[in-house]
């Protein structure tokens, strides 16, 4: 199978790997610290864009898109990206129909009673 139609189908699980991996590089050099796991979870709890980014350097055509929130305390929020009609993060290695499937979504709309409202970037 080329790797054009893998594309079309799905992300394959190399990409996700190597990109999880680049992301905990990453992630080790900004806070020092090292994880028993680093899974999709400890990837969106501050780590999200970093991820994404490191999708887009394998699959270029992905769209982003990032809730950016303020409490007055500083600036929160997710990102997330779009590909072949499926929005993903670290936590949706099949994607979702639906932004509001994505668990960091829940999880906001569990505290606040209102989902995010992501934007392309």
């Amino acid at each position: 199978m080329r790797l054009k139609d893998i594309l079309e189908n799905e992300i394959p699980n190399e990409f996700w790997d190597a990109v999880t991996n680049a992301t905990e590089k990453e992630a080790l050099e900004m806070v020092k610290k090292s994880w028993e796991k680093f899974c999709p979870k400890t990837i969106n709890t501050g780590f999200c864009d970093i991820f994404a980014y490191n999708m887009k350097k394998k699959l270029p055509e992905i769209e982003l898109f990032s809730t950016e929130e303020s409490d007055g305390s500083g600036t929160f929020g997710h990102v997330i990206f779009k590909y072949k009609n499926k929005f993903y993060d670290a936590e949706t290695k099949n994607g979702v129909s639906n932004t509001n499937q994505i668990p960091y979504s829940k999880r906001v709309f569990k505290l606040t009673g209102e989902y995010p409202k992501y934007e392309k970037i």
